[in-house]
């Protein structure tokens, strides 16, 4: 059954809010009216009565009360085939608008559903969410997380995952000593391959030393990468 990507979307100053399928029309009249509305959150649904039962639980309204005597609109294939269209087209969303992937998958609820997609390897479903965040070019977007899946955290048991992010983690040398505070992320993910790989800290340490030599990082900043790794590596597996 084809189903629609909807939005919520509320002008704080004027206190409302506008709920409804993505299009074309429905983005140039919230611009001419509500030009200061934020997106609060998305939800895909296959009927109107389906679409308006979710954002009620969204809100906190309890159940919604469908019209007496209008029969529910269930959306077709058509319908659908359209949007996909415009979504492939449509510009960003200004209430969305300097954020970064990540911020914009956190601020629309999708990080669960970006997560799953992105451990299936499941093509189409990263795109379609990439096009609900309004990333521009979703497909460099996904096309490059799935190139090298686990440098983003991945990675799929049995696969080198962190090997691939030690890797990209040394890459950075040329940052100098701003090295260790940009890793942050990047040694916290790290951990997480190992914590599951059970690596133990020898084979780590040789790989680590091994990356590090290729790459040249400078003394002072090999110690402090390296000690604030082996912290986090005791911490990660206990």
């Amino acid at each position: 059954m084809p189903d629609l990507l909807h939005e919520y979307w509320y002008d704080e100053e004027e206190a409302t809010g506008a709920f409804g399928p993505v299009g074309a029309h429905a983005d140039r009249q919230r611009a001419a009216l509500n030009p200061k509305a934020l997106l609060l959150f998305s939800l895909r649904a296959a009927s109107f009565n389906q679409a308006m039962q979710a954002s009620y639980e969204r809100l906190g309204y309890g159940a919604y009360v469908p019209v007496e005597g209008v029969p529910d609109h269930f959306y077709t294939e058509a319908e659908r085939a359209e949007q996909e269209a415009y979504l492939r087209v449509r510009p960003s969303s200004p209430g969305l608008a300097g954020m970064t992937v990540n911020e914009r998958l956190f601020t629309l609820g999708l990080m669960d559903e970006w997560d799953r997609a992105a451990f299936a390897r499941d093509r189409e479903a990263m795109l379609d969410l990439m096009r609900r965040c309004a990333v521009d070019r979703p497909e460099d977007t996904v096309d490059t997380v799935l190139a090298t899946p686990s440098i983003y955290g991945y990675a799929l048991t049995g696969e080198t995952g962190w090997r691939d992010l030690l890797r990209a983690l040394v890459d950075h040398a040329e940052l100098g000593p701003a090295l260790p505070l940009l890793n942050e992320w990047a040694a916290v993910a790290l951990l997480c391959e190992l914590g599951r790989e059970k690596v133990t800290w020898t084979e780590f340490r040789h790989q680590l030393v091994s990356q590090m030599d290729a790459s040249r990082i400078a003394t002072g900043d090999r110690a402090r990468l390296s000690a604030a790794i082996r912290k986090r590596f005791r911490s990660a597996l206990g």
